[in-house]
C-alpha cells in the first residue's frame, strides 16, 4: 500500500520569488513556509511614509537609497521578508528588476500588536544574521514620548532595568566578564548586541622630516599588521 505525504515540500527563496501573487494579496516566506501578511493601518502607513522621507532626504548623494515594503530582503535560503524600509547601498545588489536583495544596509519595521512578537523575535535574529546588516530599526507607535535617564555608573542603570524604571540600557563601554554574567543573569532583560563598524586612523606629522620621506611612510604602511587591528 502506497504511504501519501501529506508535508507540502517546503519552498526555497527562489521558488517564491517566482510565484505572481495577486495585487491585493501580500505573503512573505517563513522557514520555507509562505505567510499570509495583513494589511497594516493608516498610522502604521504614515509613520513608515515619514521616515522614508527623512532617510530618502538624509541619504541623498550618498549612494545608499530607502525602499519600501514592496522589496524583499532574503535573510536566508528559505526566507524572504518584507520590511517597511530597507536602505539599499549602490556596491549592493545592483540588479534593478531584482524583487528581493540579501544585502541591505539597514531595515525598518513598523511594530504593530499583530507581528510584534515575529518582528522582535524570528526576523530580528534573521535580520542580524546578515553580514551587510549595520542598523535594525524598530519603531513602536504607542511611544508618543521617549525620555532619557543618565545613570553615573553601569549597576545603578540595570538596577533601573531590572526594577522597571527604564525600559532599556544603552551600554557603550565594553563590559567586564563579571558585567556580563550578571546582565545575563538580570531577570526580565533581553541582551541586544548588534554589530559595529570601527575603524583605527593613523596621523603621521607631515611637518617632521622623517615622514615627509615617502618610502618612510611606505614601510609604515606596509608594517601594519591590519588582520591584528581588525
Amino acid at each position: 500500500m502506497a504511504t501519501r505525504n501529506l508535508h507540502a515540500p517546503l519552498l526555497t527563496a527562489e521558488e517564491f520569488l517566482e510565484i505572481e501573487f495577486p495585487s491585493d494579496t501580500k505573503a512573505e516566506l517563513d522557514n520555507g513556509i509562505i505567510r499570509m501578511m495583513a494589511g497594516g493601518t493608516r498610522r502604521h502607513a504614515e509613520i513608515q511614509g515619514n521616515i522614508f522621507n527623512l532617510l530618502r532626504n538624509a541619504l541623498r548623494g550618498s549612494g545608499c537609497k530607502p525602499f519600501g515594503p514592496d522589496l524583499g530582503v532574503r535573510t536566508n535560503d528559505l526566507a524572504i521578508r518584507y520590511p517597511d524600509i530597507t536602505v539599499v547601498c549602490v556596491n549592493q545588489s545592483s540588479e534593478d528588476e531584482s524583487k528581493a536583495v540579501s544585502d541591505p544596509r539597514a531595515v525598518v519595521e513598523v511594530l504593530s500588536p499583530s507581528t510584534r512578537a515575529i518582528d522582535l523575535g524570528t526576523k530580528l535574529l534573521e535580520y542580524r544574521s546578515i553580514p551587510s546588516v549595520t542598523t535594525i530599526i524598530f519603531v513602536d507607535p504607542s511611544l508618543e514620548t521617549v525620555r532619557l535617564r543618565f545613570y553615573s555608573d553601569y549597576p545603578a542603570a540595570i538596577r533601573a532595568a531590572e526594577v522597571g524604571d527604564v525600559q532599556g540600557v544603552l551600554v557603550r563601554e565594553t563590559l567586564s566578564d563579571d558585567q556580563a554574567s550578571d546582565l545575563a543573569r538580570a531577570k526580565g532583560l533581553q541582551i541586544l548586541q548588534p554589530a559595529r563598524a570601527a575603524y583605527v586612523l593613523l596621523y603621521l606629522n607631515n611637518d617632521q622630516s622623517l615622514f615627509q620621506d615617502a618610502r618612510v611612510r611606505r614601510a609604515l604602511s606596509l608594517a601594519l599588521d591590519r588582520t591584528s587591528i581588525v
